[in-house]
């Protein structure tokens, strides 16, 4: 990398100008961070029960058009009547 040039506006601000192919660099070392913040974070939140992930057969059965509450049901292995006891909504 080379040494970018530092020049003083008439306002007094300091501004950097560098290669065209190192700024793009630069931005691209950014995004990497930012995604590798991103990660860390949905680990903590997994490791904390604070989210989960979904098997892709189940976000398949949805994206198809199957009914999702079934879907979840059958995913958490609830019949109707054990969800309707836990909502206290009716079965049907």
């Amino acid at each position: 990398m080379s040494k970018p040039d530092v020049i003083t506006t008439p306002s007094g601000d300091k501004m950097v100008i560098l290669p065209l192919t190192e700024y793009e660099l630069l931005v691209s070392a950014a995004e990497d961070l930012s995604d590798v913040r991103a990660y860390d974070r949905a680990k903590q939140r997994l490791a904390a029960g604070e989210d989960e992930l979904i098997p892709a057969e189940i976000v398949d059965r949805i994206i198809d058009g199957e009914n999702k509450l079934r879907v979840w049901r059958e995913h958490r292995g609830m019949s109707a009547k054990e969800l309707a006891d836990v909502t206290g909504l009716a079965a049907p």
